[in-house]
């Protein structure tokens, strides 16, 4: 999905059915801050969010965790989460440097 769109539910009840998948995390079961980044790096002003809370801000952002006791049966169940979206950006993406620097 593109940046820009927004994250509004998921569902994850054909992925529970597969066997020794335990749980399903997101933004929302994050305790505290939702960030990469230490609260102590006054370097770094920008946050960058584990997993996306609501808007999308680049192309393959996580957004939800698979936990099973399987590493082939989390990925299958990863696969079986539907995601909803409330809103859907559609622009290409650019994917090269050109593109970039002739983009508005």
């Amino acid at each position: 999905v593109n940046p820009g769109s927004i994250v509004d539910s998921f569902n994850t009840a054909e992925a529970f059915k597969i066997p020794g998948v335990m749980a399903f995390y997101s933004a929302k079961d994050i305790p505290g801050k939702n960030s990469f980044v230490s609260t102590s790096n006054y370097f770094m002003t920008e946050e960058e969010e584990i997993l996306a809370a609501k808007e999308i801000k680049y192309y393959g952002q996580p957004v939800g965790i698979i936990v099973a006791n399987k590493s082939k049966a989390a990925a299958k169940a990863a696969k079986m989460v539907t995601i909803n979206y409330s809103s859907i950006k559609k622009e290409k993406p650019l994917l090269t440097i050109d593109e970039v620097l002739k983009s508005p």
